[in-house]
């Protein structure tokens, strides 16, 4: 994994189904503030994961997030190929979800070699000890704009969190 070169956006993935637990309003908040506060920032979001039953109102808010501005993709469900080309491009990945039971997500960014912006507590926090992630409060957009935009200008930072996903031994589902 490489920090963004110049000229080139910041690529975030998201990997998660679309529901209420899974925080993705935090996230698009804190977007609409870094657009707002760091106009300079070219970054894009790619969000992958299906629907939710219930939770059409999130369905309709990414979607509206995505008709207002172009860096917002969202992909639905995507086959294997797609889901690890998308991880090849992302210079990181944003979990925020703000209860989980494991948190796969997280452990597939660090396979991937991706480092991983996730919650500061539950299984998030357990999973992010290891290396490889960053923390944060996910249920304050403000906290992960900053966050995002630090990672985004800190490329010692960024460098050493790629070095820790890429060190960190992840078993296999034979494993």
């Amino acid at each position: 994994p490489l920090p963004p070169s110049p000229g080139t956006p910041l690529r975030i993935l998201c990997v998660s189904t679309l529901e209420p637990r899974k925080n993705h309003r935090s996230l698009l908040a804190a977007l609409r503030q870094i657009a707002h506060s760091h106009p300079q920032l070219d970054w894009e979001l790619h969000l992958i994961g299906n629907r939710y039953a219930g939770a059409e109102a999130i369905v309709h808010e990414v979607q509206a997030a995505a008709a207002a501005d172009p860096r917002i993709r969202w992909h639905g469900v995507v086959d294997d190929h797609t889901l690890n080309q998308h991880y090849a491009q992302a210079q990181l990945t944003v979990y925020p979800s703000l209860v989980e039971g494991y948190g796969m997500p997280i452990v597939e960014s660090l396979w991937h070699g991706r480092p991983c912006v996730c919650h500061h507590s539950g299984v998030m926090a357990q999973l992010a000890e290891q290396g490889g992630c960053q923390t944060v409060d996910m249920s304050d957009a403000s906290a992960l704009a900053h966050t995002l935009v630090a990672l985004a200008g800190d490329s010692v930072r960024y460098a050493a969190l790629a070095q820790e996903a890429l060190a960190r031994h992840i078993l296999t589902w034979r494993g």
